[in-house]
């Protein structure tokens, strides 16, 4: 019969080939995944380096223009000025939350942003995510800008200027807000 022609080890063979094949589509797969993940975090890491390198050049172009350009005591509307606020506005929409905190924290160090006459005047900037946990912006002009789920934990935001600025889920959490100004502002959801 053809049955008895059939060699014992036929069914055997055709189930260790099946193993072999699904063994050989898994290592296929897990080299995929391994593959984009690889791809992923060499996208961040590029990433990062990126938003450092612009946070770094930043840096340099401003202290250039403070040191050579005298930005901090040039007149209203003068081109240092508005060079100041178009490198500003530029940086921080390439930055991540951490290192527009960095940038933030520069400015005031620098009595740039401080009331009541700003001189690098940040308007609707975006600084979603930024961290100033712990930060001294006592009497910074932060108004009419987006601090959407902004880390301001243990801030000191005394006389700051806060008017019209989302703070949507803003962590401000033991933020010092004597006389900070709030007026207009959205503080839906915000960690008070």
């Amino acid at each position: 019969s053809l049955h008895d022609a059939l060699p014992i080890s036929t069914p055997l063979s055709i189930v260790g080939a099946a193993i072999s094949l699904l063994w050989s589509v898994y290592q296929f797969n897990a080299q995929q995944h391994a593959n984009l993940v690889q791809q992923q975090v060499t996208q961040e890491q590029a990433l990062d380096q990126q938003r450092q390198t612009t946070l770094n050049n930043y840096l340099d172009a401003m202290s250039s223009l403070l040191l050579t350009e005298k930005l901090d005591s040039a007149q209203p509307k003068s081109p240092v000025r508005a060079i100041a606020v178009a490198q500003t506005d530029t940086a921080l929409r390439n930055l991540d939350g951490a290192r527009k905190g960095t940038l933030v924290r520069f400015l005031w160090e620098s009595n740039l942003i401080n009331s009541p006459d700003p001189v690098v005047t940040l308007y609707q900037v975006n600084l979603r995510g930024a961290d100033f946990t712990g930060a001294n912006l006592q009497h910074a002009d932060l108004s009419k800008n987006d601090l959407y789920e902004a880390h301001l934990a243990g801030a000191k935001l005394s006389d700051s200027n806060l008017s019209d600025t989302n703070l949507v889920r803003a962590g401000l959490a033991n933020a010092n807000l004597a006389q900070a100004n709030l007026s207009g502002a959205d503080l839906q959801g915000a960690d008070l």
